[in-house]
């Protein structure tokens, strides 16, 4: 790797996490690929949840606990997308990435030359469609989904939280007279920390 590459790594956190998950999804099994693939987009959407639910300790019952709420990474991909926080394209592949994670933790069997798994990595909608095996196409569809995940949708529901605020309008259960927020940034802050 070149100075400059590694220099833009050390220099962007975001640039070092996409390099650092893409480098252990590369040297991870088939089945751990997948297996980890599953967690990384299950906490990532757990992120965008967090960045637009409101701060507190009913956000925080709702994944932890004994049987949380949104304790599923099915019930995360399907309440994204009810609150728009997700688009459709997003919503059919994180489901069928779901599918692939389960097939391969319940079936020890399984790879990517299954003819199921293949299958299933054709019906992922992410743009990439080319000439590489499916295992290299999984890893990289699955790496953009979850640097997409983590910037873009965790910006667009601050954003979202800002706007609201912004135009005066307040959720229910809100301080009517809680002036709006000045920023998006101080919005994310203040339902990131729960404190404005």
């Amino acid at each position: 790797m070149s100075d400059a590459v590694q220099d833009l790594i050390d220099s962007d956190p975001e640039w070092k996490r996409r390099y650092e998950l893409i480098r252990t999804l590369g040297e991870e099994s088939e089945r751990g690929m997948a297996v980890l693939v599953g967690a990384e987009l299950e906490r990532a959407l757990e992120l965008v949840l967090c960045a637009y639910l409101a701060p507190g300790k009913a956000r925080t019952a709702l994944f932890s606990g004994g049987a949380p709420p949104l304790g599923s990474f099915s019930t995360k991909i399907d309440l994204c997308r009810v609150l728009h926080l997700i688009a459709d394209y997003e919503h059919a592949a994180l489901h069928v990435i779901r599918k692939i994670r389960n097939e391969f933790a319940h079936n020890p069997n399984v790879s990517f030359a299954s003819p199921k798994i293949r299958s299933l990595v054709d019906a992922i909608e992410l743009g990439s469609k080319s000439d590489r095996d499916h295992k290299s196409r999984f890893e990289i569809e699955s790496a953009e989904l979850i640097a997409t995940l983590e910037v873009t949708a965790v910006d667009q529901a601050h954003g979202r939280v800002y706007e609201e605020s912004y135009s005066t309008w307040y959720r229910r259960g809100v301080d009517q007279k809680t002036e709006p927020f000045g920023s998006k940034e101080e919005a994310a802050r203040a339902y990131s920390t729960g404190k404005p």
